[in-house]
């Protein structure tokens, strides 16, 4: 096994459980911060919360699910660690570090094999 291989395993599923554990523990209190602003705001538009918590929520599982289909060797894992990558080029700093590695390396050692 490449140990790239085995580091990215560790880095999305480590990247997503941690996500998950931030969506579930620290994000609810963060937007209770901003209660007065979502309540100010038309009611069209006072879902940003429920978007803001479900984006990020999704990201860590998408991540989790990458890194597990990556341990066992899955065909599609590649595919799915391009989109979920493209989406964490969005979360800086850490999840545009992980998708910037996994992209330097998809594009460096992909040529050279």
């Amino acid at each position: 096994m490449d140990k790239h291989y085995f580091r990215f395993t560790w880095l999305f599923s480590g990247f997503g459980i941690i996500g998950l554990l931030f969506s579930y523990f620290v994000m609810p209190q963060i937007l209770a911060q901003f209660k007065e602003l979502w309540m100010a705001m038309p009611s069209e538009q006072s879902n940003i919360p429920f978007l803001l918590s479900s984006l990020f929520t999704l990201t860590a599982i998408m991540s989790i699910i990458g890194g597990l289909l990556l341990a066992f060797h899955h065909p599609i894992s590649d595919k799915f660690l391009s989109l979920t990558s493209l989406i964490l080029l969005f979360s800086i700093p850490v999840g545009t570090l992980l998708a910037c590695y996994y992209f330097w390396y998809k594009f460096s050692f992909s040529t050279n094999q």
